[in-house]
């Protein structure tokens, strides 16, 4: 799902929990990607902003290359790996 909605091989994003985090300006356009995930969107330009999951509700999972400072946060770790793509390499 994160490649169909970003159009890359992969997307990095960091977990924060929901009660730190709020938009600072303006409503972001919601869709209900899965039956287990909604993900927020730019409503003017379509960047992928952040995405909740059911099962990890406390948890809101923010796009790092959405962030005015992305190199501030390095990535820890890789998930869903058995879902990589053979060209994407580690």
């Amino acid at each position: 799902m994160c490649r169909r909605t970003s159009g890359a091989p992969f997307v990095s994003w960091m977990a924060i929990p929901v009660t730190s985090f709020k938009f600072n300006k303006g409503e972001p356009k919601k869709l209900i990607s899965s039956d287990h995930g909604t993900r927020y969107f730019c409503k003017d330009c379509g960047t992928p902003l952040t995405c909740i999951l059911d099962e990890h509700p406390k948890y809101v999972y923010i796009t790092i290359c959405s962030l005015d400072k992305p190199q501030d946060f390095k990535p820890q770790g890789d998930i869903y790996i058995e879902d990589m793509l053979d060209w994407v390499k580690r």
